[in-house]
């Protein structure tokens, strides 16, 4: 059901870039597709996987959700006639928004309260997935082994990395990883205030203002 779900939602949104009638919108939201199928890929791959460079995830949150909200803000600009100089500021500032709005997301898997997310914590661990909490534990002086336990590709019964899921889940929590990934995701916000520093005076700036500091607030 939620694999048709999204299916619907994509053809959904395909025919609404194609009620525009604009072949730039219809360009962005067919490359904008296929950047998103190539993150899904990209994470595919990498499951298990918790030894790859951190510019891997970064490219990897990129491709699932900032380059959606920056085609969400390009297309905008785009239907409402921008100059091409504000239509690529708009694009980089939805960007920069999509890199702190995914890096909140991974920090509440680990913080998040269980019933407003609707899933329980540490939930991209238990999926094998590595991420930016991860790495800041790690450079931090955190438990390898630990990690490894976690997220390794070696075999081992479920009920011995559920475990070791529970484990790692508290103890990057007491470590100073989810502060530092805070002030990442507070830094893609400054950038994302920077791009639309030209429209901060008058009301869509400020929304778009008001936008970026509730990503980096937000608790679901």
């Amino acid at each position: 059901a939620t694999i048709l779900a999204g299916d619907f939602m994509f053809a959904r949104a395909a025919a609404l870039a194609a009620e525009t009638s604009n072949t730039r919108v219809a360009s962005i939201f067919a490359n904008t597709l296929m950047t998103i199928c190539q993150g899904e890929l990209r994470q595919m791959l990498s499951l298990y996987d918790w030894r790859g460079p951190r510019a891997d995830y970064y490219a990897r949150i990129y491709s699932k959700t900032a380059s959606l909200f920056a085609a969400a803000a390009e297309a905008g600009a785009v239907l409402g006639q921008a100059p091409e100089e504000r239509v690529q500021l708009l694009r980089s500032y939805g960007q920069h928004l999509g890199m702190a709005f995914q890096i909140m997301d991974d920090i509440l898997d680990f913080v998040g309260d269980e019933r407003q997310m609707g899933k329980p914590v540490g939930s991209d661990l238990r999926q094998g997935i590595a991420t930016l909490p991860v790495y800041h534990y790690l450079q931090s002086g955190g438990d390898a082994a630990l990690v490894e336990a976690a997220l390794g590709r070696g075999l081992q019964d479920g009920a011995s990395r559920a475990q070791a899921v529970n484990e790692l889940v508290a103890a990057v929590v007491s470590s100073p990883a989810i502060e530092a990934c805070r002030e990442e995701a507070r830094g893609f916000v400054r950038e994302a205030a920077r791009d639309v520093s030209p429209l901060a005076d008058g009301c869509y700036g400020r929304a778009l203002l008001e936008l970026a500091d509730f990503v980096v607030e937000r608790e679901t």
